[in-house]
C-alpha cells in the first residue's frame, strides 16, 4: 500500500468515525438535549476531516 492510499484509508476511517460520533450525538440530543456547542464542535470536526479527505482524493 503506497503512502497516498494509506493516508486515504486513514482519513476515510476518520471521516466515518466523526460521522458516527455525530450520529451518536444526534441520538443523545433527542434523548437528553445535548447543548448546541457540543454538536457544533462535532460538526466542525467532521467537516474539517471531510475536506481533508476530499483534497486527498
Amino acid at each position: 500500500m503506497n503512502y497516498k492510499t494509506k493516508n486515504f484509508q486513514e482519513l476515510r476511517n476518520e471521516v466515518v468515525d466523526k460521522f458516527m460520533a455525530l450520529v451518536e450525538l444526534q441520538k443523545i440530543d433527542r434523548a437528553a438535549k445535548v447543548d448546541g456547542p457540543t454538536i457544533q464542535v462535532a460538526v466542525d470536526d467532521f467537516e474539517a476531516v471531510l475536506s481533508k479527505w476530499k483534497r486527498l482524493k
